[in-house]
This record gives C-alpha cells, structure tokens and sequence, in this order.
C-alpha cells in the first residue's frame, strides 16, 4: 500500500489454518512413531515438517473428497477450517516476535463444541481433552509457517469432535485461548478403534 507522499509502507497479517482428522490403527501409529522419532532428534527438522505437511495435505485432500494422491494415508474422516486467532493470541504473537516474555504455546485443546469463535473469547466451547505438544505433540516452523500438531491417544474417549484450540497452561476449561478452529462436519472417534489428529498452521504474508 502507498501513503499519500507515495512512500511504499510494508504491512503482514497472520494466516491461520486448522486441520482436524482421524486414521486408522496403522497410519495412527505411524504418525506417533514418526513425531517420537523426532521429539527424540532422530529424524531432522525439516523432514518432520514436510511430513507434517503431506499429513495436512492428506488431510485437506480428503476434506475435498478426493480419491487419490494421498502421500502418507488416506484419513477415515477430515475437516478443514480456514480460521481464527482470539485478541489474546494476537498479542502474544507479537509479544514474542519483539523478544518480549511471554509465556509459551505449550498445549492443544479437543472438544465437540460450535459456534463462531470471537475476538475476546477465552476457551473451547466443550473442551474434553488437553494435551501439552512436549508429550503428544510437536511444534516447528519453517520459513514464514508455524505449525501446532497433535495425535490424540486411540483410547481417548469416543466423541464427535469439532473444535481445536491453543493454550499456554494444562487445565481444561481454562483461558487463555490463544486460536480456535470449528469444523463442520465433525470428526468421530470411537475410543480403541482410529486416532484423532489435530493441526493448527500459522503463516505470516506481507506485501
């Protein structure tokens, strides 16, 4: 964009993208060998995150209804959410990238709420699990994204679940909500039978 004296002024916005889909018992367990082998630093950072990146692809590929080209598996059920980042989130986001203190994402959030997702919103509307991404999950970025992923355990209890969040604490029901997706339709779980994978992704544009 110009101002008036014709003095180009740079701007960025966040993109915020969330993934949610479940897998069957062999692809599930995949996924977590594959995640635990780089928590462990056996795999490098940038292979994890083309991985985690086909695992979204796959994921948005069966959203869409897709019958082929899927590159890690093909997912049981998937939903995609082009979404939102709360207040709170915002200002952490900026907090950090200035080198402020602030405190960390440290955890995902599941649950089979709905509803639209408000700037001042603080929590999931029906939180059922929260997990901290140093034991089920992993964080990297890569260039200009930044991706929040996590596999939930197969004997988590069976629910339809419809929305995800980013906290920086481990109680459920608790704010801060850092970002939020809603997802229509829904994904199942039924408890010993596939695994839940939730996926947030951040990038930053500018122009």
């Amino acid at each position: 964009m110009y101002m008036g004296n014709n003095t180009k002024v740079d701007y960025w916005k966040l993109v915020d993208e969330g993934f949610l889909a479940s897998w069957n018992k062999h692809d599930g367990e995949i996924i977590t060998n594959r995640i635990r082998a780089a928590k462990l630093g056996y795999i490098d950072e940038s292979k994890i995150f083309d991985f985690m990146t086909y695992l979204d692809a796959d994921s948005k590929r069966k959203w869409n209804d897709q019958r082929s080209g899927y590159v890690i598996g093909e997912p049981i059920e998937a939903s995609y959410k082009y979404d939102k980042i709360t207040d709170y989130g915002l200002s952490l986001f900026c907090a950090l990238i200035v080198g402020k203190t602030a405190p960390l994402i440290s955890h995902m959030g599941i649950g089979d709420g709905a509803g639209d997702t408000y700037d001042y919103q603080d929590t999931l509307y029906a939180e059922k699990v929260r997990q901290a991404f140093s034991d089920q999950g992993y964080i990297n970025s890569l260039g200009r994204t930044l991706r929040f992923h996590m596999t939930y355990d197969i004997m988590m209890a069976s629910a339809t679940f419809t929305e995800i969040g980013l906290f920086n604490n481990e109680h459920i029901g608790v704010g801060p909500l850092i970002a939020r997706s809603v997802f229509d339709p829904g994904v199942e779980h039924t408890s010993g039978f596939n695994y839940i994978t939730g996926s947030y992704l951040i990038s930053t544009l500018s122009a």
